[in-house]
């Protein structure tokens, strides 16, 4: 662990008996969970570095939450791209990847598996509040809403499904997808959830209430577009989404793009961030981050620091300071107001 304000090494987390495979924090940043290859789920506190539960992890595959960009598998045709997309999946290993994350306030963690179950977690206790079941294939992403009480799910089975929190029940199945709806967003007041396929031929706004499809993203130009990545801008009005060497800024009233801004072919967009001012969009490809003026759709700044691929992104709440996390163990802290 590291003090990222002045650097300075905090101490050395011990406990797993396998390899860890990913880390998040709750939002306080009070509680480390990790995943790992021992099949279980470690919650730490962050101030002791002292093990605080152990959660027995899902029967298949292992407990990971972020992938890395060379993740994912491409494969290309002469008549344009014959994609497939294993999202949870080790490329060199093989080895299956499983979604985690914090409800907002922290008191739930959220995992979902292989083994075709969603399992909601106490992390003051590391008991088991619900699992919740009816997907019929892996589970490959869980999100909450923005206010903890509705949770969705994308799977396998072309499906995502809404779930009340506090009674695990089913509220709502979204169906449409050709493929696995891997990447969902709820707006910033929770009342809709954009969520997307790998190929562009799924990207739908739904009604999180009735649970009915409110508007299909489409670009005329193209046949296909990719979502490897997608997020909402701060006011809801704009949904981003990256896939390939594009990014869409989607106008959530028309479902089409109000702009696409192109990046060079040296590798695939698969990180973005807003700004929470929304004047900025940041996104990463490989070891170098962009940030472009949302306005005008330019390029504002090309960073590079990392010595690896940049693996996240983040603003300050402020907006005056940008954080890049990459695969070489660092994470940079920068200075908008000096960028720019």
């Amino acid at each position: 662990m590291w003090d990222a304000v002045t650097g300075e090494y905090q101490g050395t987390i011990i406990g797993h008996t396998g390899a860890v495979t990913c880390l998040v924090f709750s939002p306080d940043s009070k509680v480390l969970a990790s995943g790992s290859d021992d099949h279980t789920i470690r919650l730490w506190n962050t101030n002791t570095n002292d093990s605080r539960l152990i959660i027995p992890g899902h029967t298949g595959g292992r407990n990971i939450l972020l992938f890395p960009p060379g993740g994912e598998i491409f494969t290309y045709s002469n008549n344009g791209y014959d994609f497939l997309k294993i999202h949870r999946w080790n490329a060199d290993t093989g080895a299956y990847r499983q979604t985690l994350t914090f409800s907002p306030d922290g008191a739930t963690l959220a995992s979902g598996s292989r083994d075709r179950t969603i399992r909601l977690w106490d992390t003051a206790t590391g008991s088991l509040r619900h699992t919740l079941t009816g997907h019929t294939d892996t589970v490959s992403e869980v999100v909450f809403s923005p206010d903890g009480t509705i949770l969705t799910s994308g799977s396998d089975d072309n499906t995502i499904r809404l779930w009340d929190t506090a009674t695990g029940s089913l509220r709502h199945t979204l169906t449409g997808y050709e493929y696995a709806p891997e990447k969902l967003v709820f707006s910033p007041d929770g009342r809709t959830l954009a969520g997307g396929s790998g190929i562009g031929k799924g990207l739908f706004l739904w009604d999180v209430a009735t649970g009915k499809r409110l508007k299909k993203f489409v670009d005329h130009q193209v046949r296909i577009f990719f979502v490897d990545e997608l997020v909402s801008s701060p006011d809801g009005h704009t949904l981003v989404s990256a896939g390939a060497h594009e990014i869409r800024l989607w106008n959530i009233s028309t479902g089409s793009p109000d702009r696409i801004l192109k990046t060079d072919e040296s590798g695939v967009v698969d990180r973005l961030a807003f700004s929470p001012d929304g004047k900025i969009l940041a996104s990463s490809r490989l070891m170098e981050t962009l940030l472009w003026d949302v306005t005008t759709g330019k390029p504002l700044k090309t960073i590079i620091g990392h010595g690896s691929e940049v693996s996240d992104l983040a603003f300050s709440r402020d907006s005056s300071t940008f954080v890049s996390a990459g695969r070489d163990g660092t994470v940079i802290l920068w200075d908008i107001t000096k960028l720019r």
